[in-house]
């Protein structure tokens, strides 16, 4: 066997040119956040591996409120629940994390904020919009834990009707450093 020229792919030019369309074509991404490391976690392992500049990343955070309610947000700085303080950290995480979208992965990123049951809304908010996956972060509680206080990671893997990809809490997104400790400071 030589190790020269790749050969041509056997596939008919059709299923090559749909195969292209697909990579050329804008996906929705629906990303649940909150403030979080797990959720940060989750953020920069979507911007890493699975968001594309071509796809639209809505960014949907729930407020913890009884109500149920929906609150639109068109943008970071805008809504109908500005005193609250909650509220306001939100509209500051998002401005970060729209910046940093752009900055890294080049998307274009909608910011949605909810309030309510966080594993019911991101579910509604996935039926609504139809993403090709919904990405969330998991605090890696056991499962005594998540069905006695609830978790929107446990939810969202029986109700979510899309896929779900969960970002889990030990996971290290740097490659495992080659450094030595020869240059280290000892004591």
């Amino acid at each position: 066997m030589t190790l020269g020229a790749i050969p041509e792919s056997r596939a008919p030019k059709e299923y090559e040119l749909e195969r292209e369309e697909k990579f050329t074509n804008k996906r929705i991404i629906l990303l649940a956040v909150d403030h979080g490391p797990n959720s940060r976690k989750a953020f920069d392992w979507a911007l890493k591996h699975f968001v594309t500049p071509v796809d639209e990343l809505y960014v949907l955070h729930v407020l913890p409120k009884p109500s149920g309610g929906t609150i639109p947000c068109t943008s970071p700085t805008s809504g109908s629940a500005g005193d609250s303080p909650v509220f306001e950290a939100t509209q500051v995480l998002f401005q970060r994390l729209m910046k940093e979208a752009h900055d890294i992965a080049k998307v274009k990123v909608h910011p949605l904020i909810r309030d309510g049951d966080a594993g019911k809304e991101i579910c509604a908010e996935a039926a609504r919009l139809q993403p090709v996956a919904v990405i969330m972060g998991s605090r890696g509680l056991g499962l005594v834990k998540s069905l006695l206080i609830g978790s929107a990671t446990e939810y969202c893997t029986h109700h979510c009707s899309v896929p779900l990809v969960i970002v889990p809490p030990h996971y290290e997104l740097e490659e495992p450093s080659t450094h030595t400790g020869e240059n280290e400071a000892s004591g």
